[in-house]
């Protein structure tokens, strides 16, 4: 299960959040504000995809970036 983990009042989170729907991910959207353990494992790398607990792509990305990133962790990459 993705978990995209963003910030109230973030442009960015919101453009990225944008992108990852584009793609048809199902995921589920943490607010770092209110888990202290968020805040201390990513602090303002906001926003971050997670995917079962392991961060996928984190910041700024585009469709490519975000894309091979799923490929790589299919294939089993990292």
């Amino acid at each position: 299960m993705y978990t995209y983990v963003s910030r109230k009042g973030c442009s960015l989170c919101t453009e990225q959040e944008k992108l990852i729907g584009s793609l048809g991910l199902r995921y589920v959207v943490v607010d770092i504000d209110l888990d202290g353990g968020l805040q201390r494992a990513y602090g303002d790398m906001v926003p971050v995809l997670l995917l079962d607990g392991r961060v996928l792509i984190w910041g700024r990305f585009d469709r490519e970036e975000l894309t091979r990133a799923i490929l790589a962790l299919e294939e089993g990459g990292s």
